[in-house]
């Protein structure tokens, strides 16, 4: 039902009032069942269309810096989201847009510009490592007169799978270090399970499987604490490649019942 009202305030939305409804998408999207959907992204893609439009209806007047805000931040959103669902070319296009509004409103735009940058680190990290270096690193210099503690510890985060990908590994454990410190003196539960991981697979890559291990687990322990079924799986899975690599079928097999059993449980 909450749904469904949400959806009939969208379609309101779209004609008279197009900056309420992606006010409402930005408002709600952390909190709803929409959130990485295709559904959630096409109504972004339509709300900016109509406020696109109505924008050429009244001249192309400049647009109030409010607008610009609500029209940047959607542009940041959909290039988190087309990244997450693996649409690189649409995702940079929008960022770019995003990135380009928040510059043009000078400092007031700097706190915005900082989380786009992040994400379009993130979009282009396998495609232009040094370009997405650049941008994660303008990110963190934004965020020492910006603050705000969720992007620079998921900033962190990104430029230590970035130095990984790269084959730096002891300057991604030092990110990953890092942004753990940062995830737990926030009490950035999720972040700080994430890092747990990255740190085990950080350890696995320079040969210690032991050390993996116990992150690994913690950061199962982690994903427990905050529900998130799915990646309690996935570190499982992590576990029974330590035991693999070190020869121990029986502990393979194990983790192998035990990840069968949770995603019956979770209908996965």
């Amino acid at each position: 039902e909450d749904l469904d009202n949400i959806r009939l305030a969208l379609d309101w939305s779209l004609a008279p009032a197009c900056e309420n409804g992606l006010r409402l998408c930005l408002n709600t999207w952390g909190g709803i069942h929409l959130r990485q959907s295709p559904e959630f992204l096409a109504w972004l893609d339509r709300l900016l269309a109509a406020e696109a439009a109505e924008t050429a209806a009244q001249g192309n007047r400049p647009r109030a810096p409010e607008r610009l805000v609500l029209r940047g931040s959607a542009l940041n959103l959909i290039l988190h989201m087309r990244t997450f669902w693996g649409q690189p070319e649409q995702a940079i296009r929008a960022g770019l847009e995003s990135k380009a509004i928040f510059e043009g409103l000078g400092e007031p735009g700097q706190g915005y510009l900082a989380e786009t940058l992040a994400n379009l680190g993130t979009a282009i990290m396998v495609s232009d490592p040094q370009q997405s270096q650049h941008y994660l690193e303008s990110c963190l210099e934004l965020l020492k007169r910006h603050e705000n503690p969720d992007t620079f510890t998921y900033c962190l985060k990104v430029l230590g799978n970035l130095f990984g990908y790269l084959g730096d590994q002891e300057k991604a454990r030092r990110f990953f270090e890092d942004g753990l410190r940062s995830a737990r003196a926030h009490e950035f539960w999720g972040h700080e399970a994430m890092l747990l991981n990255m740190l085990g697979w950080t350890e696995m890559l320079v040969g210690n499987p032991a050390r993996a291990l116990e992150l690994f687990e913690q950061g199962e322990a982690g994903y427990a604490r905050i529900d998130s079924a799915d990646f309690v799986a996935g570190g499982m899975y992590d576990r029974s490649l330590v035991a693999w690599a070190q020869g121990d079928d029986e502990q393979v097999l194990r983790l192998g019942a035990e990840m069968q059993a949770a995603g019956e449980q979770t209908g996965a």
